[in-house]
C-alpha cells in the first residue's frame, strides 16, 4: 500500500515557542531601549541652524508675512505648532503668574515657522504694539518672538519695563534659553523666558538652569543601547528553529496589506479678537539674534 504523501512544506505547523515569557521580556526591553535612544538624540534630531523647512506648505502655513494675528486668550499665539497641549497650558499659567506677581504686567509669546524676510526686531515691535501688551499708561509689557525655521528669537521689552529690564538683562535672558532653542525644545525655552522676565521685573536674581548631568553618571543613550541589545538577545535566543523546507522569516506583505496611518488633526486653538491690557508702547528695547 503506498504511503500517504507528506504535507507540503508551507503547510507544516510551526512548533510553539518554548520561552514565551523571555521572548515577551526581550520585546519589551527593545521597545524601552529604542525610546531611550530616541530621547537621548532629541537635540541632534532637530534641524541645524539655517536648515530649510521640512515642507514648504507647513512653513507657509505658520509664516509671519507682515499681518499681525489676533492675540489669543492666555497671551500665547503658536502658529508653528511648536507647543504640545500640556506645554501650552503650562506656559499660559506661567504668564498668568507673572501678571499676578507684577501687579498687571503682561507678556506675550508668538511663534512662527518663518518671518518671511521681516527682521525679527521689526516683527516683534509690530506685534507687541498691535497686541497692546501691558497696562495703559504703565506699558509694563514684554513679547517673546520665535521663528522656528529661521532659527531667530527676539525678546521685546515695553517702555515701562526698560528700567528693570535693560537690553543687557534682556540679552542675558536670551542667552539663558539659547540651549533649549538650539535643542528645539520650544516649550522649555518659552517657559524660561517668562521666568527670566518675571525675575527681572521684580528685581530678583535671574533663575538658574537645572544642573547638567554629573560626570560619571551613565548617559541615557548608553542605557538605551544596553536595553536594546539585551532585549534583542533575549528575543533572538527564544526563536525556535523553523520546520524543514520553510523559511524562518514572515511571508512578504504587499503594500496594499499595510494599514494606512490615521490623518493628523492638530488640537483646536482658541482664536478671536482678545485684547491685551491697553498698553503697547514699545520703543525697540530688548535683545535677540539667531540660535
Amino acid at each position: 500500500m503506498p504511503e500517504p504523501d507528506a504535507p507540503p512544506a508551507d503547510k507544516a505547523k510551526k512548533p510553539p515557542n518554548p520561552h514565551p515569557v523571555r521572548r515577551a521580556a526581550g520585546q519589551t526591553l527593545m521597545v524601552i531601549g529604542a525610546g531611550l535612544l530616541l530621547h537621548s538624540c532629541r537635540p541632534a534630531c532637530r534641524p541645524a541652524p539655517g536648515a530649510p523647512p521640512r515642507a514648504a506648505a507647513a512653513a507657509q502655513a505658520g509664516a509671519f508675512a507682515g499681518v499681525v494675528p489676533p492675540l489669543e486668550p492666555g497671551f500665547v499665539v503658536d502658529k508653528a505648532g511648536a507647543f504640545s497641549p500640556a506645554e501650552h497650558a503650562a506656559l499660559t499659567n506661567e504668564i498668568a503668574a507673572l501678571e499676578a506677581a507684577t501687579g498687571g504686567g503682561q507678556m506675550g509669546v508668538a511663534v512662527f515657522t518663518t518671518l518671511s524676510g521681516v527682521p525679527a526686531a521689526d516683527a516683534a515691535l509690530r506685534i507687541a504694539r498691535a497686541w497692546g501688551l501691558g497696562r495703559a499708561g504703565v506699558d509694563d509689557g514684554a513679547l517673546l518672538l520665535i521663528a522656528t525655521e529661521d532659527r531667530e528669537v527676539r525678546l521685546e521689552i515695553g517702555l515701562g519695563w526698560e528700567g528693570a529690564i535693560p537690553d543687557a538683562r534682556a540679552g542675558d535672558a536670551i542667552r539663558a534659553i539659547t540651549p533649549d532653542l538650539k535643542a528645539g525644545d520650544w516649550g522649555a525655552a518659552a517657559l524660561g523666558a517668562v521666568r527670566q522676565v518675571r525675575a527681572a521685573a521684580l528685581g530678583e536674581p535671574a533663575p538658574k538652569r537645572p544642573a547638567p548631568e554629573k560626570k560619571g553618571e551613565t548617559p541615557i543613550g548608553a542605557w538605551g543601547l544596553f536595553s536594546l541589545l539585551a532585549g534583542f538577545l533575549l528575543w533572538a535566543g527564544t526563536e525556535p528553529d523553523p520546520p524543514p523546507g520553510r523559511s524562518s522569516g514572515p511571508a512578504p506583505r504587499s503594500a496594499g496589506d499595510l494599514p494606512s496611518p490615521p490623518p493628523f488633526r492638530p488640537p483646536p486653538r482658541p482664536s478671536g479678537g482678545f485684547r491685551g491690557g491697553g498698553g503697547g508702547r514699545f520703543g525697540g528695547g530688548g535683545a535677540g539674534g539667531r540660535f
